[in-house]
């Protein structure tokens, strides 16, 4: 069958082409098994960094009170407020600002049963509490005006670990959110509203507000008063 076979313009003896084949196939197993133990390296460490961030226990954020400013027109008293997430795992955080009125403000958050998913990326998870801060609502004159935190169905802020993102962190993330949104995309019935408490008819520059999400789902408010001298963060 490989009588006539010529490499560099000899002719080969059918002993050797089969060897030259055989080595051949070798490097090809050898090349698509590396390949394949290199997808599955990839795939644990980007599964690891991603539990890892979600399971820094207890979920924490600040709110931090940055200045307040009364509405000549209107009468009113205007607050803006930070919003900070912190999570050791997760140094560079973006801080969120938000500016309402009234004295009136609740922190919306998730909190859902794992279990493992058809295709098992959130397997490890299995059995554990996810917690998500997810809006801030204010009420002013009557009506409710909400800001978000993270818009379901996608990656939560600062939760990218890949830029772009990586298609192991974008299935993981569709795995997740596919056990909190129901058929029409809401979450509306695994919401809780958690009221920050005001202690006068508007809110102090330079109060904070620590927020610790407890495992349960529990939201624990700690709040810190200014000190007269302290100086309200500009960022």
């Amino acid at each position: 069958m490989f009588s006539n076979v010529k490499l560099f313009g000899k002719k080969i003896s059918e002993k050797a082409v089969f060897k030259i084949l055989g080595i051949i196939l070798i490097l090809a197993v050898l090349v698509s098994g590396s390949l394949w133990v290199k997808r599955i390296i990839e795939k644990e460490v980007v599964l690891r960094k991603i539990i890892n961030n979600l399971t820094e226990e207890p979920h924490e954020a600040e709110i931090l009170i940055k200045s307040n400013t009364l509405e000549e027109k209107t009468g009113k008293i205007k607050t803006t407020i930070r919003f900070q997430e912190q999570n050791n795992n997760i140094p560079n955080l973006k801080s969120q600002a938000f500016t309402f009125e009234g004295n009136t403000l609740k922190v919306a958050t998730i909190s859902v049963s794992l279990k493992e998913t058809e295709n098992g990326l959130t397997k490890n998870l299995e059995g554990k509490k996810l917690n998500l801060f997810l809006k801030i609502i204010a009420l002013e004159s009557g009506e409710t005006k909400e800001f978000k935190l993270l818009e379901p169905g996608t990656i939560p802020l600062g939760y990218q670990i890949y830029e772009p993102a990586n298609p192991i962190e974008i299935q993981f993330w569709d795995e997740i959110w596919s056990e909190i949104l129901d058929k029409d995309g809401n979450v509306e019935g695994k919401i809780k509203e958690t009221l920050i408490p005001v202690s006068a008819s508007y809110f102090l520059p330079g109060t904070r507000f620590q927020l610790r999400l407890a495992p349960a789902g529990k939201l624990q408010i700690e709040t810190r008063h200014p000190s007269y001298y302290e100086k309200v963060d500009s960022d």
